[in-house]
């Protein structure tokens, strides 16, 4: 079994793997994970590290259009600053130089404001090249604004190409910080040891909260009233814009009310969800491809054995199998923030069970052609159904059933065979056989063996066993009424003997396993064969036993008891009308 099932499994994993990762089901996977934040709700934010200040669309009304004069944000950032935050980071490209007459003098400003604790870290856009490292640096600050309190950190969005949703952020770019890793760095005193964070080639998966993030207006905080001690002491301040018109918005697994739709999210409150993830170490962890692979070799193996016993008991066992893995991974992600391969789990399911049973319906098949190439001389179509229903094995074996057994021959052939040439008693025992075969086997008789002139025929073997004596003595008496019209055909004048015995038997294919003969044996078998040695030519010699099963439904001539050969006592046998 062993070798069947290993097969069977390892092709569901590869093809399982091979349907999700180059067909439309990898964006059906990432829907699926998406579920899993509309279940869990929003999470509250406790430490409350973070607030944002946003350049929106009231602080452009009021102050002017993008972009800003410098003077005016290092008068904001120097606003923030005097409210004694640990870090400010600046999601703002100063990669250009101001223009016009006091270009150099704007720059100052801000370059001199930046000059001053807290740091900020700044935004560097890279382009990466194949190993992960930074190839080419797009847009970085100007080298005025490089100051010893100013940190880069890259700001790439790391989104997922099939549906340009953001699920995870890149934590390193070689030796340099992304930027919400950088602004923890620094908000942590420059060391992160103490957090482990859970990334697969660098990339680490965003456990957003979900929540509504509150902002300060780049407007109110520039007003003379506002007093920054009182939010941003102690704190990381994040300034980006939030306006529709940055177009810095990146598309988010947040649900937007209703399961499966999703909510924008500006770029600055991106940098806030890792931010606050990294810092409360509420990471989401995913299963490492290894293990993955053993749950599902497990699950393959399991389904595709208990498949290849019973469709039935696969097909159970595959739904209680779906089932939990659906709630695994659920709950595994509501307490532990686990997120297991759901999909992948339940496609090894499906696809072990449909090719176990596939693997099954072609045994079958090609059993049945076994099976039918091999009795179909000898069985009904009936019988041969029942045989095929009930998957007939075909190795060395048998059991012990009630059967009835019928032995024919003719009296005296063997005058004939010495009489006659071969060729001419072959076409008698061809046209003999023939019509006792369909004799038989209308009844629903199992042609055990043509003997000589002699058959032997079992009744009740995949069929009604009530019914099995009945049937064996309609189709002695078929076979007695045949004789005078072959007689006519053959120019011969002979008349059979048939005995019909019922008991238990041992059934089954008795030899070796280089040759079998599906046959009866036993004392009962032996029985019928006395039987019909002891009947009188043209007559139908039964036993008692037979004759109890039928007594309501065949008339008989006489009653007698008989000794016979290799039997202690006398036996009781009717001789049918």
């Amino acid at each position: 079994m062993i070798r069947k099932v290993i097969p069977i499994a390892f092709a569901s994993i590869l093809f399982s793997f091979a349907l999700l990762h180059f067909t439309l089901l990898s964006s059906v996977k990432n829907k699926v994970n998406d579920s899993l934040f509309y279940f869990r709700g929003p999470l509250q934010d406790k430490a409350g590290a973070v607030v944002i200040v946003a350049i929106d669309e009231a602080s452009l009304e009021k102050i002017g259009s993008w972009p800003w004069p410098r003077s005016i944000l290092a008068r904001l950032i120097e606003k923030i600053k005097s409210g004694g935050p640990k870090v400010i980071g600046v999601d703002l490209l100063l990669d250009l130089p101001s223009r016009g007459e006091d270009a150099q003098a704007e720059d100052g400003k801000l370059a001199e404001v930046l000059k001053n604790a807290p740091a900020c870290v700044l935004p560097v856009v890279a382009k990466e090249d194949k190993s992960g490292r930074i190839q080419k640096e797009l847009f970085k600050p100007l080298d005025i604004f490089l100051t010893d309190h100013t940190v880069a950190g890259v700001v790439n969005v790391e989104s997922d190409p099939s549906d340009k949703i953001t699920r995870e952020f890149k934590v390193m770019y070689g030796t340099t910080p992304s930027f919400p890793l950088a602004l923890c760095r620094e908000y942590l005193g420059g060391s992160l040891n103490d957090i482990n964070i859970p990334a697969q080639n660098m990339r680490a998966l965003i456990n957003y909260k979900c929540a509504k993030i509150d902002t300060f207006s780049a407007r109110d905080v520039l007003e003379p009233f506002f007093d920054p001690a009182i939010f941003f002491k102690g704190k990381i301040v994040l300034l980006g814009r939030t306006d529709l018109a940055s177009k810095d918005f990146v598309n988010t697994p947040v649900p937007a009310g209703r399961i499966f739709e999703t909510l924008p999210m500006a770029g600055i409150e991106l940098w806030k969800e890792i931010i606050d993830m990294i810092l409360a170490r509420n990471f989401l962890f995913g299963l490492s491809p290894f293990l993955a692979f053993l749950i599902a070799a497990f699950l393959s193996i399991v389904i595709c054995g208990v498949t290849l016993r019973s469709n039935k008991a696969g097909a159970v066992l595959s739904v209680l199998c779906l089932g939990l893995c659906a709630v695994s991974f659920y709950y595994l992600f509501l307490t532990k923030n686990i997120i297991l391969p759901l999909l992948f789990f339940v496609t090894v399911c499906i696809i072990s069970y449909i090719f176990s049973f596939f693997y099954n319906f072609a045994v079958f098949q090609r059993e049945k052609r076994r099976i039918t190439a091999a009795f179909k001389s000898y069985i009904s179509p009936h019988v041969l159904q029942n045989i095929l229903s009930q998957k007939l094995n075909l190795s060395v074996g048998g059991k012990r059933k009630n059967l009835t057994m019928l032995f024919a021959d003719i009296k005296s052939f063997t005058v004939f065979s010495d009489t006659h040439g071969p060729e001419e008693v072959l076409s008698f025992l061809k046209a003999f056989f023939a019509e006792m075969n369909k004799a038989i086997i209308e009844r629903n008789g199992i042609i055990d063996k043509l003997m000589g002139d002699g058959i032997l025929a079992f009744f009740g073997d995949f069929t009604d066993s009530d019914t099995h004596a009945y049937d064996a003595v309609r189709a002695a008496i078929e076979m007695q009424k045949r004789i005078p019209d072959l007689q006519k055909r053959l120019g011969f004048d002979f008349q059979i003997r048939i005995g019909v015995h019922s008991g238990p038997v041992d059934v089954g294919n008795i030899g070796s396993a280089e040759h079998l003969d599906y046959t009866v044996i036993g004392r009962n078998v032996n029985l019928a064969q006395r039987l019909e040695a002891n009947c009188e030519p043209g007559k139908i010699l039964i036993s008692d036993d037979t004759y109890r099963l039928v007594k309501d439904r065949v008339e008989i001539s006489d009653t007698r008891e008989i000794p016979l050969k290799g039997f202690a006592n006398t036996v009781k046998v009717h001789t049918v009308r």
